[in-house]
Parts: structure tokens; C-alpha cells; sequence
């Protein structure tokens, strides 16, 4: 899917009414940019929600704690899940 400031999303889990809720893996790469961003955990409402790990290139992955697309801190390791493709 491309947004309407030109950013393409990649999305592979869980999904209502075409859009990211629950459980998943999402590729975000910025119109300009070089590299993407990729998110793996929970999503409500096509934004990253609760324990989810980050990638961006050229960094290691890190856990973080996001509500409703906010990043809230730091993740807690034991309560996030991998997503699985099945």
C-alpha cells in the first residue's frame, strides 16, 4: 500500500477491514529515504501497539513499548511475542 505522502507499507498478520489489528509483522519504507523501517508484535488500528521490536537499517533490533503508534518506552522482553508466519 502507498500513503498519500508517499510512503509504501508492507503488512503480513493479523487484520480488520484492511487494516493492521492484532498481531503481525509491518515494512515501512519513507518516499526519499534509503532503508525502511520494520515493526514486529501488536498493532491496533494500523499502528504499532504494545510490545513490538524495531528495525531500522543499519541498526540492531530493540524492543519498545508502543501505545497506539507512541513509542512509550522500553519493551519488556517477556511479555513480547514473535510473529509467526503460518
Amino acid at each position: 500500500m502507498r500513503t498519500d505522502d508517499g510512503r509504501a507499507i508492507e503488512f503480513i498478520g493479523e487484520a480488520r477491514s484492511g487494516t493492521a489489528n492484532g498481531h503481525g509483522a509491518m515494512i515501512v519504507h519513507e518516499a526519499g529515504v534509503v532503508g525502511a523501517a520494520w515493526f514486529e508484535g501488536g498493532f491496533r488500528d494500523g499502528r504499532p501497539h504494545g510490545q513490538v521490536k524495531v528495525g531500522l537499517s543499519g541498526q540492531e533490533p530493540y524492543l519498545r513499548r508502543f501505545e497506539d503508534g507512541v513509542d512509550d518506552g522500553r519493551g519488556d522482553p517477556d511479555a513480547w511475542q514473535p510473529f509467526t508466519f503460518q
